[in-house]
């Protein structure tokens, strides 16, 4: 069975590839290009923060990347839920997924800092 960690880091590394492919699709205008950008940096940087975790100095430094990788999460599902409102279509409900994964990366986040903070 896969440590726990490792878990975590692959749905990172796919929601950050998911997210990437799902603005492949978004129109061309200003405001969704401007999602679009600010979508792949907050969904690739929640992945690029956690493999700065693994190479903490310290469990306080640990938990603080972590707690950046919950900001950037919930940045990617404020896009999504921006984009939402707006009223794009969403071909094959690929908004609606990319906010479940989201919500479920926040919480096996925040799971991972009850942890770390009680071994701290």
């Amino acid at each position: 069975m896969k440590e726990k960690g490792s878990i975590l880091r692959e749905r990172l590394l796919q929601f950050a590839i998911d997210a990437a492919k799902f603005v492949m699709d978004l129109p061309k205008d200003e405001f969704h290009q401007n999602l679009a950008h600010q979508l792949i940096r907050s969904s690739s940087s929640a992945f690029l923060n956690y493999g700065e975790a693994d190479s903490s100095a310290s469990a306080k430094d640990f938990i603080n990347k972590l707690r950046i990788c919950i900001k950037e999460v919930n940045e990617s599902l404020h896009n999504l839920l921006l984009l939402e409102r707006y009223e794009y279509p969403n071909p094959r409900g690929k908004n609606t997924i990319l906010q479940a994964e989201a919500n479920e990366l926040g919480k096996m986040l925040y799971a991972s800092i009850r942890t770390a903070s009680k071994r701290h």
